[in-house]
């Protein structure tokens, strides 16, 4: 009499069909994930540029209102009429950064410099690094200067490191990681 022979058969799935699985998955997530940094950041930066766009029409329009004079710019903690302005102006989102939180300088979120003395040729003018050095603790902070003279400064945003910047004021914002100059405007 013959036997007969069963055949098992087994389900499920085996460890390096499990191990494949994950870290396929983990694989999408992480690209996922990083498309989303992405994105968030570059929202963040648009935010930022629109904050900047808001402070240069507050300045104008300050400027328009006072025969020319633009708000005088104070160095240090204690807020010159730019800083007044700005919360006055933004009540909501003054000192909110654009990356998230708030911005390092609780108080106003501006960060002015002593009035700059500009050159009177491009290559006399003064640069950044004359002006501010690179703080990390100044993180989305606004940063406003009036210029005492209409002539040339060199500044270097970091989206663009050729731009000429003259006339007027210089209004810029740190960027998230507090490096200055991150969008940078004036009346030119």
């Amino acid at each position: 009499m013959a036997t007969s022979m069963t055949i098992r058969r087994r389900s499920g799935f085996t460890l390096v069909e499990v191990a494949l699985a994950v870290a396929v998955g983990l694989i999408i997530l992480g690209g996922a994930i990083t498309g989303y940094n992405a994105v968030k950041d570059n929202a963040s930066s648009s935010m930022a540029r629109r904050k900047v766009n808001i402070g240069t029409s507050a300045v104008v329009e300050y400027g328009a209102a006072n025969f020319g004079r633009y708000p005088t710019s104070v160095a240090g903690a204690a807020g010159g009429e730019f800083s007044a302005m700005w919360v006055r102006k933004n009540p909501e989102e003054y000192n909110v950064s654009p990356w998230g939180g708030q911005t390092s300088d609780t108080t106003d979120g501006v960060l002015e410099i002593a009035p700059i003395t500009t050159g009177t040729d491009a290559a006399s003018a003064p640069d950044e690094t004359t002006l501010l050095a690179t703080d990390g603790t100044q993180a989305a902070n606004m940063i406003y200067a009036n210029l005492t003279n209409t002539g040339y400064v060199r500044l270097k945003q970091l989206s663009n490191p050729d731009a000429y910047l003259v006339k007027g004021f210089v209004l810029s914002i740190h960027d998230r990681h507090g490096q200055p100059w991150f969008h940078l405007t004036t009346n030119k």
